[in-house]
């Protein structure tokens, strides 16, 4: 990473989502006896992204050339390629910025390496880039004024003739990319294209779907005329195709359900059978070029298949958004690209599942390392906005498999691995507590009283962090005399004693026997022993700490001393929490996340904001070294330092799985696995 040194203030990185299994804890202990120096294998992954696989896809493609070479775009920024059918996958070099949404590709149709990206930011620029290797190298073509691309197709009867669309309207090429200029021309009343599709009769014939219905163009993009008979005014069009068995049959994906014409855009009417309420965005359409008849509609929350030319639809994914399609007819061979799941790749009529090795695009939600066992690794990849998947790892990220059946539990929000007395996962969910175990077994776990924001995990303890207090549950309570976890029967509640109750308590730290968290009325702090034996905690002011605490870490040395984060300040405490003082940072933060001491140099702390810069500085808050030279921790927000890989840490993000970062800057750098 690249480092700035800075004479300001100090911050930490440690506060982290928990997660805690144990189908593989009997593997790791075995790895653990003579595996390389665990330090050594993270800094060979450092500025890669280790995973899990999957995550949010924009954009799928098939070379017609090559029915093996695909390529997937996906929304921050990056493109991947296999040659191998989707059974694996490749990131390639390319450097949008992660806040790109590739969302549209075309590979040329008689040159498997001659690929097209439209790309698009929420600020409303984006671009549009081209590879004639494809895609180990990248050049920007020409379009003027950078605009938001949202839609690209080529025209089937001639090669050289291209369009884009995007915020800004449509814009054409007569030399296969080479050069553009816009042809929003006369009667294209919406200048936000979200969709194109050319007559594979005639180069000059366009159907553009605008953020207010379809245009066509017969002339190039001189003339326009909105073309709107049976369909809903106020209609976006995500999604425009030509059946390949009629020119004049095309179909349009909009933001209430699908319409067909017959009649190449004279009249339409509404093909929704089938299709449920929620699922009524449809953003991308596919025809079975074997059958007239067959159809797929990838929408908001589901795909969908019909056997009657979109007459009737039945549900083929649930729970999935689905944001582009290809199909491989000669090979039966159907890939979709999802927002949630990744590539997802079947037979047209059958199952469909995921194929996502080497594609490393996930929302990581929350995850965990086992104590002890670093190159054990438990990530909640979200899959939607309601449901996660669990997926661990034995190999420090290389490979990684789902765990086990997981419960039907909706949103994770903490995770966290225990080792000993008890080896499980526990989990935190809007749907409860759970408990996983070595085998695979799953059973739920009473929860403390509100809505859990923290966990610590003590040698004999757990202790929770919630809206309602703070509380503690001893671990003979959690253990059977086999060994295992006492079943619950959902109301004994006894499991959880209460430390504090009456405001919400955000942040929790655990140094040894010590423990600090953090609320909205003040510090508490105590000794886990004694807080067992019935000893009240101390109670501080928190004095001088401003704004909602977000996290907390205990100097492990000097218990004393601990450093906390607002949103936007660092703060240290010599007293025990009573009273904090400001470290001012260097320039403002964009939303601190996490915070820990640095394992290796316990003197200094780690802080890591949203853009993924890591600000680390001396206790004092004198001196500060700022690491931001990872573009890939884009949309960042938790931090673990572990004292068995000094120098090197692991950071969740939104759009990128977990990556690996060194801490020292001065090292030298080492071949990552992704970028």
């Amino acid at each position: 990473m690249i480092a700035r040194t800075i004479r300001a203030p100090a911050l930490t990185a440690g506060a982290m989502l928990v997660i805690a299994l144990a189908v593989v804890f009997t593997a790791a202990a075995g790895a653990q006896q003579a595996p390389p120096p665990a330090a050594t294998e993270m800094a060979a992954l450092v500025g890669g992204s280790v995973g899990p696989p999957g995550g949010e896809t924009r954009a799928i493609v098939i070379a017609p050339t090559a029915a093996e070479r695909l390529f997937v775009g996906t929304a921050t920024g990056h493109i991947f390629r296999s040659d191998d059918g989707a059974a694996t996958w490749r990131e390639l070099p390319l450097s949008l910025g992660h806040e790109s949404v590739v969302d549209n590709l075309l590979v040329h149709p008689s040159d498997a390496d001659n690929v097209f990206a439209a790309f698009w930011r929420a600020n409303g620029t984006g671009g549009l880039v081209q590879s004639l290797d494809g895609g180990d190298t990248w050049a920007a073509l020409p379009v003027p004024a950078d605009p938001s691309l949202r839609a690209m197709a080529m025209a089937p009867s001639n090669s050289q003739r291209m369009y884009i669309g995007g915020i800004g309207g449509v814009w054409r090429s007569d030399d296969s990319g080479a050069s553009w200029r816009n042809i929003n021309g006369v009667g294209l009343a919406s200048e936000f294209v979200e969709s194109l599709a050319v007559d594979p009769r005639d180069p000059d014939h366009v159907y553009a779907g605008t953020w207010r219905q379809v245009y066509r163009t017969r002339d190039g993009g001189e003339n326009w005329a909105r073309i709107y008979q049976g369909m809903a005014v106020d209609r976006d069009v995500f999604s425009l195709t030509i059946s390949p068995h009629d020119p004049d049959t095309v179909l349009a994906g909009t933001c209430n359900f699908l319409y067909r014409s017959s009649d190449g855009g004279g009249s339409w009417n509404e093909r929704r059978n089938g299709l449920e309420r929620r699922h009524n965005r449809v953003h991308a359409i596919v025809h079975d070029p074997r059958d007239p008849r067959a159809l797929f509609a990838g929408t908001r929350g589901a795909l969908y298949r019909s056997a009657d030319a979109g007459g009737n639809w039945e549900l083929a994914i649930p729970g999935v958004t689905v944001s582009g399609m290809a199909l491989d007819a000669d090979n039966d061979r159907l890939y979709v690209a999802t927002e949630e799941r990744g590539v997802m790749v079947g037979s047209p009529h059958g199952e469909l599942i995921e194929s996502n090795s080497g594609l490393s695009a996930a929302r990581i939600v929350a995850f965990d390392t086992l104590p002890g066992a670093p190159h054990v690794l438990f990530a909640a990849r979200a899959d939607g906005t309601t449901s996660n998947t669990i997926h661990q790892s034995t190999d420090m990220g290389r490979t990684w498999s789902p765990l086990g059946r997981t419960p039907a539990i909706g949103q994770v929000t903490l995770l966290r691995a225990q080792q000993e007395p008890v080896k499980r996962l526990l989990v935190v969910a809007e749907g409860g507590w759970w408990s996983a175990y070595p085998g695979g077994g799953w059973e739920p776990l009473p929860g403390p009283p509100g809505i859990t924001h923290a966990l610590e995990i003590a040698s004999d303890a757990l202790l929770a962090a919630t809206d309602t207090g703070l509380y503690v549950a001893r671990a003979e309570q959690l253990q059977g005399a086999a060994g295992n976890s006492m079943p619950f029967d959902g109301t004994d509640l006894t499991l959880w004693q209460p430390l504090v109750e009456g405001g919400p308590v955000r942040a929790l730290a655990l140094a040894g026997d010590r423990v600090l968290a953090l609320g909205d009325d003040g510090a508490i702090s105590g000794s886990v022993s004694e807080l067992l034996q019935g000893v009240p905690p101390t109670l501080g002011a928190a004095r001088g700490f401003m704004g909602q605490p977000v996290a907390v870490a205990l100097d492990p040395a000097e218990t004393a001393n601990a450093y906390a984060i607002s949103s936007n300040e660092v703060f240290r405490t010599s007293d025990g929490g009573d009273s904090w003082t400001r470290l001012p940072l260097p320039w403002p933060a964009a939303q601190l996340r996490s915070l820990a001491i640095d394992p290796a140099r316990p003197e200094q702390v780690l802080a890591l904001d949203y853009r993924g810069a890591i600000y680390r500085g001396h206790g004092d808050g004198k001196h500060w070294l700022i690491l931001d030279g990872d573009p890939g921790l884009f949309r960042a927000w938790h931090l673990r330092a572990s004292p068995e890989t000094p120098g090197y840490a692991l950071v969740a993000t939104l759009g990128h799985g977990l990556r690996v970062i060194g801490l020292d800057p001065l090292a030298p750098p080492s071949t990552a696995s992704g970028q």
